[in-house]
């Protein structure tokens, strides 16, 4: 299944930033030097290979900082020239959107398995 979802932090106001820079912290588990080298990345990808569902997910999940002052966004385009973040390890509100994404479709997947398939009358 492709993922070509991203989450985008487009822009902020710039009256935000020392405001933004404490949520974005908060949010994903970085200090506040992490936070302003993301700051003046922007526009940066926080978040790729994401499915529509998950890329949604995450930017509610950022409500915070969007009331801040940030621009996040969920998108398909194709950013070739845009910063992205490299974690070495993805924040724990990202692994839990995705974990809860996994959990609803092998449910899905298992729910499909037990029903019974119709014969066919000829």
């Amino acid at each position: 299944m492709a993922r070509p979802y991203k989450v985008l932090l487009r822009g902020y106001e710039e009256k935000a930033a020392a405001r933004l820079r404490e949520s974005l912290g908060e949010l994903l588990g970085v200090g506040a030097g992490h936070a302003d080298d993301i700051l003046a990345s922007v526009p940066i990808v926080l978040f790729d290979n994401l499915s529509k569902k998950e890329a949604e997910k995450v930017v509610e999940k950022m409500k915070k900082a969007i009331e801040d002052g940030a621009e996040i966004v969920s998108t398909r385009e194709r950013l070739t020239d845009v910063a992205r973040v490299e974690w070495p390890e993805l924040p724990q509100m990202v692994k839990d959107v995705l974990s809860a994404e996994e959990e609803k479709r092998e449910a899905a997947e298992q729910k499909a398995e037990q029903k019974p398939k119709r014969k066919s009358r000829r």
